[in-house]
């Protein structure tokens, strides 16, 4: 058991950090299997305590993309604690990914400064290649019949 005490920051947050039960992992790596987190403003009496508890560990096989994906309703709030005011909620139910971090950090910043931005964290997918497609065929289509109109003309003519 180890036992951490990170220093106060900017916000007066005091936090504990404790790992418990560590699991041997291959090539002599090793995984906790249980972590405490106290964490408390100073100003504030109480602690926020967390548990968070390992339930299946595979280190040697990658987890599939979807198990790194968060399903969240319309309405979720986002919120940055290490920034007050730097926050926005969803316009739209979305899939999250974890890559989609660093874009929702951008977009907490940019929200303290633009409230009534676009709130889509995923953007939705863009139709617009089937508008392109149509009008190039569009653009095709015309210019052959106007070769074959020219050339029956040329040969009637």
């Amino acid at each position: 058991m180890r036992l951490r005490e990170l220093p106060a920051d900017k916000h007066d947050t005091i936090r504990h950090v404790e790992y418990l039960d560590p699991r041997p992992c291959p090539n002599d790596r090793w995984f906790p299997g249980r972590i405490l987190t106290a964490v408390k403003q100073k100003q504030n009496p109480e602690w926020d305590i967390r548990d968070v508890r390992v339930v299946e560990l595979e280190v040697d096989r990658r987890p599939a993309r979807e198990h790194f994906e968060v399903a969240m309703p319309a309405g979720t709030a986002i919120v940055d604690f290490d920034q007050p005011g730097h926050f926005f909620r969803t316009r739209r139910a979305e899939k999250v990914h974890v890559d989609d971090l660093p874009r929702i950090y951008e977009m907490t910043a940019k929200a303290a400064t633009t409230p009534r931005m676009d709130t889509a964290i995923v953007p939705a997918r863009s139709h617009r290649w089937i508008w392109w497609a149509g009008g190039i065929g569009l653009v095709v289509l015309g210019a052959a019949t106007w070769r074959i109109v020219t050339l029956r003309r040329r040969q009637a003519g």
